[in-house]
């Protein structure tokens, strides 16, 4: 088993929107889809 782990601090949910949709990080979503066999996300909000 390989584990691999990213995580991000964001500013607020709006920075979070923009790097959800950001042209890049939805062309390396769709290449890391074609290569994982599960994946799992998990977002937040801290006051």
């Amino acid at each position: 088993m390989i584990v691999n782990n990213l995580m991000l601090k964001l500013k607020d949910r709006n920075h979070m929107d923009k790097y959800l949709s950001h042209p890049v990080h939805l062309e390396v979503a769709q290449f890391v889809a074609g290569v994982l066999d599960t994946q799992a996300s998990v977002c937040y909000e801290t006051k």
